[in-house]
């Protein structure tokens, strides 16, 4: 692409809009803005077209000014239909006229004031790094030091009589200084003058050692840190916080299924019951959303702890060192990221690995009696999950010989892997396979009904394991289509808030992994052993 960012503004705000765009190029980020980059003689609406489809983020200067342009308005809808992520930068108080406000709805607004401070567009330049990290890992991971800004000088200019009431002013600011000047003069030449000596220096109570507050389980540099080297940050209410002091930023995946229908809603009960204030944003499947709402958690005052149900793995660092400078406690729930564990406090959920190596292991019990062990795999999107359960079944399928022949991704969705099933299924080469390994339940019923459809009989032509337990994954084990599933409990908002008001209260015992109880079920236990199992089963 061309250019990383397209900056729309109002040319009133042109003096912010150029200092944002060489913030931001300074730190490595390629912009474009009018009228800088529109050519002699170019057609501007063809310019800024080409420039916003050739871009990946819009960053808006919000004003009143640009809340009332058209042209705007038509930037907004190009950016929207070009899938752009828009970064508002609001700098007037005001909110969003009806047409803007369908387009930014869903953006997490960078709240500024007249003129913006050095902090805030260095926050912006984070932000746009941040997540364009998330979209490309090669990007630089370094942003160089940010240039300072200087206030744009948009400001009307005194007219004559106010220069001269300003002159009148100034000048009598300065009499009244000097007559105190020489009054404080006078009294100097007049005072004792202290000796030299210790005992003559006044030292007030407050300045004594013992005057320092200090908490009762603190280290010498008053700074909990886990083994982990995860600083905490110390909160206010520590070490006495409560549930009622919690104000969560809940960072969510998007609909992945039951799974995460139950995921979300075991945060929502226990918040509920706890009485904790949780805020919750859905990222929509996009790793980059997440990043975004990061920004925004972080510069939230109210919030002190951030959960994260991660879309990605990477491009995650630099928004965890923000929301650890702004004192925020920042856990993972569920999935697992390519980020050093001293840039969190902990991670709860499931051991991805284990879950693959059990994976293998149940496979290589299904195929025993198969001619062949040729398997294929439908995978998941670049997530943890799925990336993780791979390695596992990879690590342990040559115990019994088993081959992945083929493998292909099923973005979680049983539409999708019922599709990439029927298409293996009349492939020549590739439609002898004994077993798919599917990395959760919906992927898995979208196979069993592909092999169905096609005059198979899943369970015993072909066998076919999932992951995760789900309600419907246990109705194909009672009947017998599913050979196995490996659970992956989803019910973790109670133990993860649990964690957070460890954090909250400065405990540095707490382990940076802490993984969920699961277990795992077959269809060779039996329809009737099954079935008195699934009342008891909330997802």
């Amino acid at each position: 692409m061309a250019h990383d960012v397209f900056i729309s503004h109002s040319s009133k705000d042109k003096p912010v809009a150029d200092a944002i765009c060489t913030n931001l190029e300074i730190a490595g980020i390629r912009c474009w803005i009018a009228p800088r980059d529109i050519a002699p003689g170019e057609d501007w609406p063809t310019a800024i077209t080409n420039a916003i489809a050739q871009s990946r983020i819009m960053v808006l200067i919000f004003s009143a000014s640009s809340n009332s342009s058209e042209d705007v308005s038509r930037e907004l809808f190009l950016a929207s239909n070009n899938k752009l992520i828009i970064i508002p930068f609001k700098i007037e108080d005001i909110e969003p006229e009806p047409g803007k406000q369908y387009y930014l709805a869903r953006t997490h607004w960078l709240d500024a004031m007249y003129p913006p401070t050095q902090e805030q567009i260095t926050m912006l330049v984070q932000r746009v790094k941040s997540i364009l990290s998330a979209i490309n890992p090669d990007f630089p991971k370094q942003v160089e030091p940010v240039r300072e800004l200087q206030p744009p000088a948009v400001r009307p200019a005194p007219n004559q009589k106010s220069r001269r009431i300003l002159l009148y002013v100034m000048a009598g600011v300065l009499v009244v200084l000097g007559i105190f000047a020489s009054f404080v003069y006078a009294g100097r030449l007049n005072r004792p003058q202290a000796t030299s000596t210790p005992t003559q220096i006044p030292i007030t109570p407050s300045s004594t050692p013992t005057q320092i507050p200090t908490m009762p389980s603190s280290t010498p540099t008053q700074i909990p840190t886990m083994p982990s080297s995860y600083v905490i940050p110390v909160q206010k209410c520590a070490p006495n916080c409560t549930y009622k002091d919690m104000v969560v930023g809940f960072i969510q995946t998007g609909p992945e299924g039951a799974w995460r229908t139950a995921n979300n809603a075991s945060f929502d009960e226990a918040a509920t019951q706890l009485g904790i204030t949780m805020k919750t944003y859905d990222a929509q499947g996009m790793s980059a959303n997440q990043i975004s709402a990061f920004g925004t958690f972080t510069q939230d005052p109210t919030v002190n702890v951030i959960i994260l149900a991660a879309d990605g793995v990477n491009g995650f660092d630099d928004v965890l060192k923000a929301a650890q400078a702004a004192g925020k406690i920042v856990i993972l729930e569920d999935r697992s990221i390519n980020s050093d564990a001293s840039l969190y406090y902990t991670r709860i959920g499931s051991d991805f690995v284990h879950e693959g190596q059990e994976g293998a292991a149940a496979m290589c019990t299904l195929l025993q009696n198969m001619k062949g062990k040729n398997v294929v795999e439908i995978s998941g999107s670049g997530v943890s999950a799925g990336i993780d359960r791979d390695t596992g079944f990879r690590q342990k399928m040559t115990d019994c010989g088993i081959t992945i022949t083929a493998s292909q991704n099923g973005n979680w969705a049983t539409a999708d892997s019922k599709a990439v099933t029927e298409a293996w299924l009349k492939d020549p080469t590739l439609k002898n396979f004994q077993g798919v390994f599917a990395v959760n339940d919906e992927e898995a019923l979208g196979a069993i009904q592909a092999i169905q459809e096609a005059g198979l009989t899943p369970g015993k032509d072909v066998q076919v394991i999932g992951f995760d337990a789900t309600k419907d994954g246990f109705a194909a084990l009672i009947n017998g289509t599913l050979g196995a599933d490996i659970e992956c409990n989803p019910l973790l908002g109670t133990q993860v808030f649990a964690a957070a008001l460890k954090g909250l209260n400065g405990d540095a015992t707490m382990p940076s992994f802490t993984p969920s109880q699961e277990g795992e079920f077959f269809a060779a236990q039996g329809a009737a052993a099954l079935n008195a199992i699934l009342p008891t089963r909330k997802y």
